[in-house]
């Protein structure tokens, strides 16, 4: 049995770091998530609105895969607690278009300072000899993870699947 190379060895170190960050992040979340009161979905309902701005009621069941009446009764919940308003379409008044409200971005967005505090934590506990090692590689890492996205978008997109994970079907949903 050969020993493992360099680029192996990158390989299996970046591996145990982003599972270990993803753990920790997804710890991290779920505890804020609790600590607001809200739902998983009511959650990510908001973060969808930030990172994607205003849409139909329609477009937020598709990404959460629940039926137009339920995502219409997670953003009714959302709209009572102040956390998201609605409003009429631009092109047809009929379509009525979901947003965030100054009360709801400052959730979310309180939420990704918590949520990430700990890398904060992590890189304080690293000494100034293997700080500045990591800061000359970092560029390179992510210049890599760049060129990844920009050559392989689908794959971020969880190409093939539904948001749940599953496979789709040709034609519609899994």
């Amino acid at each position: 049995m050969r020993a493992p190379n360099g680029r192996q060895l990158l390989a299996s170190g970046l591996r145990r770091l982003a599972q270990s960050f993803t753990l920790r992040s997804l710890q991290e979340w779920r505890g804020y998530v609790k600590s607001s009161g809200l739902s998983i979905q009511q959650y990510i309902v908001l973060m969808q609105l930030l990172h994607g701005g205003s849409c139909g009621v329609r477009q937020i069941g598709e990404k959460l895969e629940v039926s137009s009446p339920a995502a219409s009764q997670l953003v009714n919940r959302l709209v009572e607690a102040g956390l998201a308003e609605r409003s009429e379409g631009r092109e047809d008044r009929r379509a009525r278009r979901v947003s965030l409200t100054e009360k709801g971005r400052g959730l979310v967005s309180r939420g990704f300072g918590g949520h990430f505090r700990w890398v904060d934590e992590m890189a304080a506990r690293i000494d100034a000899a293997d700080r500045a090692a990591v800061l000359g590689v970092l560029p390179s890492l992510l210049r890599a993870e760049e060129t990844l996205a920009a050559h392989a978008p689908a794959a971020h997109a969880g190409a093939g699947r539904t948001p749940a994970g599953r496979r789709e079907r040709r034609g519609g949903r899994a």
